[in-house]
């Protein structure tokens, strides 16, 4: 099946979950578990990190606009943190 054309009734029953719950990750208002996305990826037959990606990128313009709409004259002071960033990532991280 197309994920593109799935229904949200054809995703409740594909992935076993209840249409609050998924309405929820849609939306934005919950941040899924490792096992609700999962179940996600599996009934929208897609790789869980092409699933988590696509969320991650939504997620972020999502909240990126609601920040803009909240304040949008204000700008927040951001300090980068080069430990964040992927160009000085040593073999010796944590992860």
């Amino acid at each position: 099946m197309n994920a593109g054309k799935m229904t949200r009734a054809q995703l409740v029953q594909l992935s076993g979950m209840k249409l609050l719950a998924i309405l929820r990750v849609e939306t934005g208002q919950s941040d899924p578990r490792i096992s609700t996305a999962t179940k996600l990826a599996n009934a929208l037959g897609v790789d869980l990190n092409t699933y988590y990606l696509a969320w991650v990128r939504t997620y972020t313009q999502v909240t990126e606009q609601m920040k803009g709409d909240e304040n949008a004259e204000a700008q927040p002071n951001v300090v980068e943190d080069p430990a964040l960033d992927s160009t000085h990532a040593t073999n010796d991280a944590p992860f």
